[in-house]
């Protein structure tokens, strides 16, 4: 556990913390809020912030170990494997919290009104939330496989087939080019999503026992098989753990309010065992994970900590953080090669790390601002 290499990527796990602090008080005066996001006080916009830009340094860190030759695999250290699975966990429990409180008719969430579900509308939402910006995400990734990629190397029909696989979240290689480098592979994770929201019919009529039309039912039913039975089945457990966050909400946030004060020490003893000591995707992580994300969904905040404006605005611009911090690591470290692999050392590596961190960050304010945010007001 505590071997000589953890102990060299402690100062990379310093550096981030502290990045997020100045991050933090940077943005706090931004308006980036929107008026529904300012209205709601969940500790879930504050952590969501921290998710994306701790799959940054997950990424990070993998970036290193890819370009000195030891391959885009999981890392060996705990904690920064964990703040890839960890933060992925947590963002699929979130999707699931936030859904499953829709179609749970004893839900306290006021904006359901226990109203019948507009599928159409839903889907509308979906598309309007995750689309624009993951097609500016394909765009760049095509712009950069072109530049690299002389047109001699691939037909036509190719370059349409390649980008017809990424428009179903999977790409695939270009006569050998892994363009899957250039967005970290991040995209994966959006698979998942769309499974889990094509269930979301299914799971009404099961939980509701109400009609849903059938038409309906049949298609996402069939869309969800197809996308499921293409991808890891045990990540999908990361959506039914959500489940109790939901069911015990009134009991879990009288919990909160009555033991918070109490509850600091025993949460920050869980997250380090999750994250110092447990395998990414393990049985064992997910239910520990779901312990604490039943608090936290339900008003538990770490002392107010993930209710700062500062940390709330990272959340609101996290999923142009996600998309796009591949981009800015492969445009630093594979395109201008901006350090010198071949004299590697990730004691002066992680010294790159801020720079990566803020041009993600400025320029998920402008793709927010510009990209996702006129889509989300209409």
């Amino acid at each position: 556990m505590f071997t000589p290499e953890f102990h060299q990527t402690l100062p990379l796990l310093g550096i981030f913390v502290l990045c997020l602090a100045v991050s933090h008080f940077l943005l706090k005066p931004l308006p980036l809020l929107s008026q529904q996001s300012a209205n709601r006080h969940s500790p879930l916009d504050g952590l969501r912030g921290i998710l994306a830009l701790s799959v940054l340094v997950h990424h990070f860190y993998i970036t290193f170990t890819w370009k000195t030759g030891q391959g885009w695999v999981a890392p060996k250290i705990h904690y920064l494997n964990n703040l890839g699975s960890v933060s992925v966990s947590l963002f699929f429990m979130t999707t699931a919290y936030l859904f499953l409180s829709k179609i749970n008719a004893n839900t306290t969430d006021t904006t359901t009104n226990n109203q019948p579900i507009s599928w159409l509308k839903l889907l509308k939402s979906r598309l309007k939330r995750i689309l624009p910006m993951y097609l500016l995400m394909i765009l760049v990734v095509c712009i950069i496989t072109l530049y690299i990629l002389p047109s001699e190397y691939y037909t036509s029909g190719q370059f349409f087939q390649f980008l017809f696989h990424w428009l179903k979240f999977n790409p695939i290689d270009l006569n050998g080019f892994n363009s899957g480098f250039i967005s970290s592979h991040a995209q994966w994770t959006l698979i998942y999503e769309w499974g889990f929201y094509f269930c979301l019919p299914l799971i009404y009529l099961l939980w509701q026992q109400k009609k849903v039309p059938l038409l309906i039912i049949s298609l996402a039913s069939l869309v969800a098989f197809l996308v499921i039975k293409n991808t890891n089945y045990s990540l999908y457990w990361l959506f039914v753990l959500a489940l109790p966050s939901v069911v015990c909400k009134t009991a879990i946030q009288q919990f909160v309010k009555q033991y918070q004060h109490y509850l600091h020490l025993p949460m920050v003893v869980l997250f380090s065992y999750i994250f110092f000591f447990t395998q990414g995707y393990s049985a064992e992580q997910m239910c520990l994970i779901a312990v604490g994300f039943a608090l936290i969904s339900n008003g538990y905040s770490f002392g107010g900590l993930l209710n700062t404006m500062g940390l709330r605005k990272l959340g609101e611009i996290s999923y142009s953080i996600y998309l796009s911090h591949g981009i800015y690591l492969y445009l630093a470290f594979s395109l201008f090669n901006l350090y010198d692999f071949n004299h590697a050392n990730l004691d002066t590596f992680i010294y790159y790390l801020p720079m990566v961190y803020f041009v993600t960050v400025i320029s998920s304010i402008l793709t927010y601002w510009f990209i996702e945010r006129p889509f989300l007001k209409h």
